[in-house]
């Protein structure tokens, strides 16, 4: 007889209840957090907690990196808005370089992602830029995304 498949809020409830270094363990190995709306629940508690607890936020974040690596089949999309999150969550925290590298990461599935994801992408890396001090290029990723949506409306 097969398992009665488990709620996404208590699957989430149930992994953020385990020790944080069980947690990567549990998502690598357990199949039943291998979908996209449990990484999409990951990702939105990574959000919602990122000014409470920056370093809950990135830790969060690499889960879902790791679930949406996980999915089958691959969706660029999640991939994309994963990384960009795990970027945005490193960049919270000050690691300024590890948020450089995530963000590299999550450009290498922008290409199938949507223009939502992209612009979230865009912004975020402005922010880096600014916290960087790179004032130029903040702006220039700003003035993208202000000349897009005036755009489109």
């Amino acid at each position: 007889m097969k398992a009665k498949p488990t709620a996404v809020p208590d699957l989430l409830e149930e992994l953020l209840a385990r020790p944080v270094a069980a947690r990567q363990h549990f998502v690598r190995n357990v199949r039943r957090y291998w979908n996209p709306s449990f990484c999409r629940a990951l990702l939105d508690q990574s959000h919602t907690i990122r000014y409470s607890d920056p370093y809950e936020m990135a830790r969060i974040a690499y889960l879902g990196v790791l679930v949406a690596e996980r999915c089958s089949p691959l969706d660029d999309q999640l991939l994309a808005e994963a990384w960009t999150q795990l970027a945005s969550g490193l960049m919270v925290r000050g690691a300024l370089r590890s948020s450089d590298k995530a963000f590299s990461r999550a450009a290498e599935f922008l290409m199938q992602a949507s223009i939502a994801a992209k612009l979230r992408w865009i912004e975020c890396l402005a922010s880096l830029r600014l916290r960087q001090a790179r004032l130029k290029e903040a702006r220039d990723l700003i003035g993208d995304v202000l000349r897009y949506r005036a755009h489109c409306g």
